[in-house]
């Protein structure tokens, strides 16, 4: 564990902090009196996410703006313009993510790239460009997800992407942790957010059957249990009972957590088989 961090005047980094959790973690750290510089795309109106939480904190300074996190001159472009208008950075919180539900073997090549590119190389590019202006005391932290822990039922492009931020955020506190830089990674479950609402409109029934018994997490209480195990200085950070207990049973017992995850996976219903794509030797 770490050393606690403080949060009151520091200016925090935070990408995809529009919407979903993002958006409850700029508030949060709002209201811890951070000042937070908010990174999104353009089509989720982050100056719009800033002037509406700037109104609800007004003792705080916000700035924003749009950014594609997969483009890593964008992000250096972003952090420049924080320094400008913030005056330092002291944090970042690498939140930016999506994702696109479906079957392996019906998922097009490019959609793999693209989930690496934002999900992991997103995070990279935020890290990389805050790193050289980073104190002793500073902070970087990613947003992963229970499905970076184990793998998911029709997330093969979105697990692996959180998996590369768990190993990521592993390797780079052992470097800058001699530094007094903290590192710290968030694995929240499935959380109510529009993010997930879109998802849920085409998942495969097996992932439905895995995930029908979840009960969604708020994203104001991911934020604010993931804001107090950050100023704890946690590495691993969970926010609720059943993330703790699938990360200690896959753990522990990873044959048998697989077998009952399976076995939940085999009890659902299959109206349409995948289409796997059968090659032959030209006979029938």
């Amino acid at each position: 564990m770490g050393s606690r961090i403080t949060l009151k005047n520091r200016c925090v980094f935070v990408t995809g902090g529009s919407l979903g959790i993002g958006l409850a973690i700029t508030r949060e750290l709002a209201s811890r009196g951070a000042n937070v510089f908010i990174v999104a795309l353009e089509k989720d109106d982050p100056l719009q996410a800033a002037e509406q939480v700037a109104c609800e904190f007004p003792s705080v300074r916000f700035g924003a703006a749009a950014c594609d996190v997969s483009d890593y001159a964008a992000v250096q472009q972003a952090v420049e313009q924080m320094l400008e208008e913030l005056g330092s950075v002291e944090g970042v919180v690498c939140n930016a993510g999506f994702d696109v539900p479906g079957y392996f073997a019906e998922k097009p090549a490019d959609e793999f790239r693209r989930l690496m590119e934002v999900n992991y190389l997103g995070s990279v590019h935020a890290a990389k460009c805050v790193l050289p202006h980073l104190s002793a005391g500073s902070f970087i932290s990613f947003t992963s997800s229970m499905a970076g822990v184990t793998g998911v039922f029709g997330y093969s492009s979105y697990c692996p992407t959180k998996f590369a931020q768990i190993g990521l955020a592993e390797t780079i506190s052992q470097e800058l942790g001699p530094q007094g830089i903290q590192v710290s990674v968030l694995c929240p479950p499935d959380t109510d957010t529009p993010g997930l609402r879109d998802e849920s409109k085409r998942p495969p029934k097996e992932t439905e059957a895995v995930t029908k018994n979840t009960r969604l997490m708020q994203a104001d209480v991911v934020a604010r249990r993931f804001v107090d195990q950050l100023q704890a200085g946690k590495f691993h950070i969970k926010v609720n009972l059943t993330s703790h207990l699938i990360y200690r049973f896959k753990g522990l017992t990873p044959n048998i957590f697989r077998w009952a995850l399976n076995r939940a996976i085999g009890k659902a219903p299959r109206e349409n088989e995948q289409k796997i794509p059968v090659t032959t030797n030209g006979s029938k």
